[in-house]
């Protein structure tokens, strides 16, 4: 029984998705379907357990509503009729020897994830202490969820992060009666092979056969990625959404004939914006594509169906966003640090610039990969490429391009403004957000690569395919050189028998204040420093601390009022506790 409980919970959203998704196009071919049905099904659940949640405080309630919109949406689907072409897509001649290579790696990464899946069945950090954490929270609570999770002793574990992941995970535990372990893990796995799924199958309809295995091999060929979904990291499930999304805009710009696949997209998008916050970043980056699109364009009458469209297939989810931003989110510490003043300051920081730089040149091989595949991708790309013909104004590729460098100048502007220590920034968060990205880019190198653009001619090297591929050695020898820069960086540690020094730059601030810890002798370092608050024990925090050892720190409205006194410091490899040599103490009011 507890192993049908757990399919149905699974089963059902999937297969309404894949009924949305033939309804609404049925020239989607049932590959495509059923991975984009994935995605879609479980953002219908999870939006409307989170909406649910959201207004009513009850995880019972938000059950049976989420529920019952799954099962009202599937009766009337089934007593829908499709829509569509119904003229198929032209079917290519298909390279055995692509798909056996496909499947060989298939077969590999399918193993690696159950391995994966199994060694880290307790999830990785931020999944055990952040998504079902709140899931379990959220499925336990006797009195109301929201207030557990809202409560001011997690307020260091991101609490203006949305909650539709850990709906989900909730909504499968109230199926099984349990907290079971099962169904995060197949929450991630569901999560992990679509979001494959759907860029495979999805290059099928917008790049060539050939060219679609290519892209399955190097995504089921990258260990982060399946690393990622293996400890149930919220960031595969905003990897899955952001990669359905520019499919599917990928096909509509490709055929307009599929006039309402903007309504999915917005499904997709918003879903993701639900997730995480990198999400509404994806949002804004999206619409602003599809608005230079309709300058390109022109077709003014086209670009607002296509807005309506989008628009009512994201309502749902960004109006349970807003709500639960609006009405119960704290404002998040980066999004509260961006001000013009400290933009200007990081912009014309050069070593700041400079450290910003080398850290995204050092996470090029986020993937962890044996052979990084970047490089070839970016030359096979400027060798492949061939403009589109004059008829077709916007190239399927250009959705996908322009939201991935969207989306990267947004990562450089937070970390602009970050208020954390950039260094240790960086290195805890930039290597998942740029796997978020990578279906993405992928998907935008096998389209430059291998359009299906009607009329697209063949034509023999020339002067512009020498320009580009020399603009791509150019840049690899830039990225090359600033790794090569010299860096200001030395780790130094307490001298064995002595006991550190902190200082404080301040003893009093409020909300938006910023003060800098200081400990001389210390560098280079992620550290965990413990505290009390008003005289009580409140555990510790982690920071990282700059070749000078010090790291900067901003009061924002979360940050619990008093007095917080600093006691020790350790390594986090180590369990030993290095009392400080004096007392120090800051007052947030």
């Amino acid at each position: 029984m507890f192993a049908v409980l757990t399919a149905f919970s699974l089963v059902v959203p999937v297969f309404v998705g894949s009924l949305l998704v033939k309804r609404i196009s049925a020239d989607i071919p049932p590959g495509l379907r059923v991975a984009l049905g994935a995605a879609l099904g479980t953002a219908i659940a999870g939006t409307m357990y989170f909406l649910s949640l959201l207004l009513s405080d009850s995880s019972r309630v938000a059950l049976a509503t989420s529920e019952s919109v799954l099962g009202g949406g599937l009766v009337i689907l089934l007593w829908s009729r499709d829509r569509g072409l119904r003229n198929g897509t032209k079917a290519q001649p298909s390279n055995r020897f692509y798909i056996l290579i496909f499947a060989i790696v298939a077969i590999l990464a399918g193993a690696a994830l159950i391995f994966d899946l199994d060694f880290a069945k307790h999830a990785g950090g931020d999944a055990l202490v952040i998504w079902n954490l709140r899931a379990r929270l959220i499925a336990t609570s006797r009195t109301t969820p929201l207030s557990a999770i809202l409560d001011r002793v997690f307020l260091g574990f991101h609490p203006d992060y949305p909650l539709l992941l850990p709906a989900l995970v909730a909504r499968g535990w109230q199926y099984t009666g349990s907290g079971t372990l099962v169904i995060p893990l197949a929450l991630a796995s569901l999560f992990t092979i679509a979001t494959v799924g759907i860029a495979v199958a999805g290059l099928r309809q917008i790049s060539t056969y050939s060219q679609s295995w290519i892209a399955g091999c190097i995504l089921a060929g990258t260990p982060f990625l399946l690393g990622i979904g293996a400890a149930q990291f919220a960031d595969i499930v905003v990897c899955c959404f952001m990669t359905a999304t520019v499919v599917l805009y990928g096909m509509y710009d490709l055929d307009l004939a599929f006039s309402r696949l903007p309504f999915l997209a917005g499904m997709a998008a918003s879903a993701a914006a639900c997730t995480k916050n990198e999400g509404i970043l994806f949002v804004v980056v999206l619409l602003t594509s599809r608005i230079a699109v309709a300058f390109v364009r022109r077709t003014w009458t086209r670009s607002w169906r296509e807005m309506l469209e989008f628009a009512a297939g994201a309502s749902l989810g960004l109006l349970t966003l807003l709500i639960f931003k609006l009405t119960y989110s704290p404002p998040g510490e980066i999004v509260s640090a961006i001000t013009a003043q400290k933009l200007m300051a990081g912009m014309t920081n050069n070593q700041l610039n400079l450290t910003i730089l080398r850290g995204f040149r050092n996470s090029l091989n986020f993937g962890q990969w044996y052979l990084n595949p970047i490089p070839l991708m970016a030359i096979h790309a400027a060798v492949a490429w061939k403009p589109a013909p004059a008829s077709t104004k916007i190239a399927p590729w250009f959705t996908a391009t322009f939201v991935l460098i969207g989306m990267l100048c947004g990562y450089y502007i937070l970390y602009l403004v970050s208020p954390y220590d950039v260094e240790w920034h960086i290195q805890s968060s930039l290597d998942r957000l740029l796997v978020q990205l990578w279906p993405t880019c992928v998907v935008a190198y096998s389209v430059l690569a291998s359009s299906r653009s009607p009329g697209r001619e063949r034509s023999a090297f020339s002067r512009g395919r020498a320009l580009r591929i020399a603009a791509v050695l150019a840049v690899i020898a830039v990225t090359l050189a600033i790794n090569a820069w010299p860096a200001q960086e030395t780790q130094t540690w307490i001298v064995t028998g002595t006991r550190p020094h902190i200082e404080l730059s301040r003893t009093e601030i409020t909300t938006g204040q910023s003060y800098t810890v200081k400990i001389p002798g210390i560098g280079g370092h992620h550290v965990y420093i413990s505290y009390t608050l008003d005289g009580t024990p409140m555990g510790q925090f982690a920071t990282h601390v700059g070749t000078l050892g010090s790291a900067e720190f901003q009061g924002s409205p979360t940050t619990p009022k008093g007095t917080y006194r600093f006691l020790a410091i350790r390594k986090p490899e180590d369990s030993v506790w290095v009392s400080f040599e004096n007392d120090v103490s800051i007052t947030v009011k």
